[in-house]
């Protein structure tokens, strides 16, 4: 073997290690999910985290409030959407975004990426699109903070398209990263974002460092100043691919505001305004009505324009109904909770929400009522003769015998029942005295019986007796004389 030969085999080898260190610099990018401290691909420093301005931003919050999914197109674009409105400033105290006439290139996603990054006031467009894929969990990209860098490591790799002005008949999709040249040739980028979506003749994009802030802006596809499309290989599993056009209509689910100035009315293109919405600000569409959506935001409900928002996390509806009526409609994202309404109240019965499970995707909960059990006391002169159960929906009860009352003959009242217990008292009333029978002359006369002398037994009283029924006598002498007649 000539030294020659080994020392091109050598070369050879040297460049494949020189390629193979590449790569494992390019593997350093490390996912970064929520609650997860992100690792500088620079310095790989795995403490490194968020500063502590931005924590206390809407930005911060938006971007917390986000679950990864297998989509990673959705992943990669509601990272960027979680951003809107975010603008640059003019030190490390602006990392709160906050700071609208910043110019300085003071940024948060340049600060976890590339040390120093702030302090030499570089544009930031490159550094946002590497934060939003590191953030969605793309552990294989490039990492490269020029625009025209990303370019020449997507071309060998076979993940880049010519727009339609550079002879490219690709049709651009979600996620897609965008590249422009502002003076409309092929010879450089000046530019990166992502694509949103696209339209028959436009395209609509999300881009950091535009206007000093993360906006969404659209162009004419045909535009010279776009000069292609990278196209990394991005897994989307079975989810579907969220239309950001809303082609279908406004779905429900948490919106950014994206326009500055939006109000919230009490109602579609009313005056009254319930509040002034802060650039960035989260809030929940639960539906639409012509060009306005109907949302929530913090305790408040009212109408935002549909033009000044932008879906971050598509919603699910859950609908609790208690027979044919509708009691809430309530729009959850995936991780929320849902705390059912209270249980309209059904007299007679009690009201519950069966058990749910929250399923990602729209669902119904019934109430389920139970007829509640009442109770009819019989009481007679205070005292408990028996009880019987019923409900509002089983009104059978047959009540007890009346206790005997000596001369006295007893009923139970007429009684209704309905939704409440109820005590029935036994009613008494007096019975008719009994008088002795009346006796006829002739049985008066039979009854009067004999001595043993033959004589009536009448003929031994006294004098006084003999008085005294005269006239009883004359009553009954003339009663038959009446008889006769």
């Amino acid at each position: 073997m000539s030294n020659r030969f080994i020392k091109t085999l050598a070369g050879v080898l040297a460049i494949l290690l020189a390629a193979s260190c590449a790569m494992i610099c390019v593997m350093a990018l490390e996912p970064s999910g929520n609650g997860v401290k992100i690792r500088n691909w620079v310095t790989n420093d795995p403490d490194y985290s968020f500063s502590e301005a931005y924590k206390t931003s809407v930005w911060y919050e938006n971007f917390s409030s986000l679950t990864l999914t297998e989509n990673q197109r959705n992943n990669i674009l509601r990272v960027a959407v979680s951003q809107l409105g975010y603008h640059e400033g003019d030190s490390a105290k602006d990392f709160d975004g906050m700071n609208r006439g910043g110019s300085n290139n003071y940024i948060e996603y340049a600060r976890l990426i590339v040390p120093n990054y702030n302090e030499n006031h570089y544009e930031w467009c490159a550094c946002f699109v590497n934060w939003c894929l590191n953030q969605a969990g793309i552990d294989y990209a490039y990492g490269e903070i020029g625009c025209w860098k990303w370019v020449e490591w997507l071309k060998p790799n076979k993940m880049f398209q010519n727009s339609a002005a550079y002879k490219g008949s690709y049709t651009p999709q979600p996620a897609d990263m965008i590249f422009f040249n502002w003076s409309n040739n092929n010879k450089g980028a000046d530019h990166i974002g992502y694509v949103l979506y696209v339209t028959e003749d436009r395209v609509y994009t999300i881009e950091g460092n535009s206007k000093d802030e993360v906006g969404i802006r659209n162009y004419d596809i045909n535009d010279p100043c776009i000069i292609g499309y990278g196209t990394p290989p991005y897994e989307e599993g079975s989810e579907v691919t969220i239309d950001f056009s809303y082609t279908d209509g406004l779905p429900v689910g948490k919106y950014v505001v994206h326009l500055a100035n939006t109000s919230l009315t009490d109602a579609p293109a009313a005056r009254k305004r319930i509040a002034r919405m802060p650039l960035g600000a989260c809030v929940t569409v639960t539906g639409t009505e012509g060009k306005y959506a109907r949302v929530l935001y913090e305790d408040k409900e009212g109408y935002i324009p549909i033009e000044s928002l932008c879906l971050m996390t598509p919603g699910h509806t859950a609908v609790f109904k208690a027979g044919d009526e509708t009691v809430s409609r309530i729009v959850f994202t995936d991780g929320d909770e849902i705390a059912p309404p209270e249980v309209p109240a059904k007299e007679g019965y009690t009201g519950t929400w069966p058990a749910f499970e929250i399923v990602q995707d729209d669902f119904t909960v019934k109430a389920e009522y139970t007829p509640v059990e009442y109770t009819v006391t019989f009481t007679a002169d205070g005292f408990v003769v028996g009880t019987a159960a019923f409900t509002v929906e089983d009104l059978s009860v047959t009540p007890p015998a009346v206790p005997d009352k000596p001369g006295y003959g007893g009923v139970w009242p007429s009684f209704t029942l309905g939704a409440a217990d109820l005590t029935v008292e036994a009613e008494y009333f007096p019975l008719p005295e009994t008088e002795p029978p009346t006796l006829s002359t002739d049985d008066a006369e039979s009854s009067r019986g004999t001595d043993d002398t033959g004589h009536d037994s009448e003929g031994c009283s006294s004098s006084v007796q003999g008085f005294a029924l005269l006239p009883l006598l004359g009553t009954a002498a003339a009663f038959r004389k009446k008889k006769r007649l």
